[in-house]
């Protein structure tokens, strides 16, 4: 069962969790992150400062996205 919290924005309680992330190449380096729980997303996204503590050995390439203010911009993704 989900918890509901507010990582999201105050006041809009949202379905999260606590997961476990870690490098595929190297499963001692792993963190932990909240989540928000969303089944209808197309890309999964995670804070930067986790991909840092997962190690520089992930394998990453930049696509562009739009954002909900029709800017388009390069992220990288892993």
């Amino acid at each position: 069962m989900f918890n509901y919290g507010i990582i999201q924005s105050p006041g809009r309680p949202t379905p999260q969790a606590s997961i476990k992330l870690s490098n595929p190449s190297n499963e001692s380096q792993w963190c932990h992150v909240d989540a928000i729980v969303d089944t209808g997303v197309t890309m999964t996204c995670i804070p930067e400062s986790a991909i840092k503590k997962l190690g520089k050995s992930l394998i990453y390439s930049t696509i562009k996205v739009r954002d909900a203010n029709e800017n388009i911009r390069g992220r990288t993704i892993y």
